[in-house]
């Protein structure tokens, strides 16, 4: 699965959530998209050969992940909220890929992969396609809500600093994605739905940059000094 089809199951699943507890307590719902977008495609980032079994693997995302959120708890702190997202969105990246590409979810005890659906394929950019549709309004809704946030305040720079970080490391994998997607799908033998999914790129570029000027510029007057 590419990254749009990751980001908009992960989405979809984790978006409703959000919105649930964000109604019962203060969040900054600017660094939970963050945390989010991230950690959707986070077993991607060692999608280098063999590195990938790792990060594809029940075993290899658990320690993956514990090591990040330790890392993160280390820098800045991280509530069990968050610790939710990144746990729920990296599962359900393996979960994307087992519907259309392959797991090697028992590694290393075993070296079989699974799969339902092949990667790449019409039904598979198709689908992704459909989950991104369905999961742009809930999207914006809840960029509506974070924009009129005023609890936001009682979140420290440091961690505004590290949401930051991580929605650019979002930010560059979008961009590497699209390329390679682009060279695979679109510039040789163009359709009309691979030139569709190419176009759901440059809006999650969008609005991730949205997210990431909203957290740099609460960072940034959180660490003005005031006249």
């Amino acid at each position: 699965m590419w990254l749009p089809g990751h980001l908009a199951l992960s989405a979809l699943v984790i978006l409703p959530f959000i919105e649930l507890v964000a109604s019962k307590r203060i969040v900054n719902l600017f660094q939970a998209l963050a945390f989010l977008f991230f950690f959707s495609i986070f077993p991607d980032f060692l999608h280098i050969g063999e590195l990938r079994i790792l990060t594809h693997s029940f075993l290899g995302l658990s320690i993956s992940v514990v090591v990040i959120i330790l890392l993160i708890w280390k820098l800045s702190g991280i509530d069990r909220f968050l610790v939710s997202i990144a746990i729920i969105a990296s599962g359900l990246h393996l979960i994307g890929d087992l519907l259309f590409g392959h797991c090697y979810l028992l590694f290393p005890f075993t070296m079989d992969y699974f799969s339902f659906n092949n990667f790449n394929t019409l039904l598979d950019m198709r689908t992704e396609l459909l989950l991104f549709i369905l999961m742009l309004p809930f999207l914006i809704l809840v960029l509506k809500k974070a924009k009129s946030q005023t609890g936001s305040i009682n979140f420290s720079p440091k961690q505004r600093y590290v949401a930051l970080v991580i929605l650019l490391l979002f930010m560059l994998m979008n961009i590497i994605q699209m390329i390679v997607f682009f060279r695979m799908n679109v510039q040789h033998d163009p359709t009309l739905t691979s030139i569709s999914l190419l176009f759901t790129y440059p809006v999650i570029l969008f609005f991730s940059a949205l997210i990431a000027i909203r957290i740099r510029r609460k960072a940034f007057w959180e660490d003005t000094p005031k006249l």
